[in-house]
């Protein structure tokens, strides 16, 4: 899990100078979930904001974009690797495939490779 905040015009992570005040009231929320098919969250896998309202996922190598959701907030999918949502509470979701296993030749497995005997 990642956060970051803004104070004023500047963003800030945990472990900066700057700590958001107690009394702080959170105007925008962005929760972002990247899952496989069955919902399990993908490990390596990240978002990338893109300018203010713009979301992609980041994913480790391999992994193919089925869908992509807004479960809370408002906002357009644009595809499975790219949602548009409005400034508020939102709660969006990607969904991706893990890496197929090729079937590649494998001279080991092959009936034409001779066995010692």
């Amino acid at each position: 899990m990642r956060y970051s905040f803004r104070l004023g015009t500047s963003p800030r992570r945990p472990g900066s100078a700057a700590l958001p005040p107690e009394n702080l009231k959170i105007a925008n929320q962005l929760l972002v979930d990247v899952v496989d098919p069955q919902g399990r969250p993908v490990p390596g896998a990240s978002y990338a904001l893109i300018g203010e309202t713009v979301v992609r996922p980041v994913l480790p190598s391999g992994y193919v974009p089925v869908s992509s959701s807004i479960i809370q907030g408002t906002g357009n999918i644009v595809s499975p690797t790219e949602v548009r949502y409005q400034p508020g509470f939102n709660k969006i979701r990607f969904v991706v495939r893990p890496p197929r296993v090729s079937s590649r030749w494998m001279p080991w497995r092959s009936s034409e490779t001779s066995v010692c005997r």
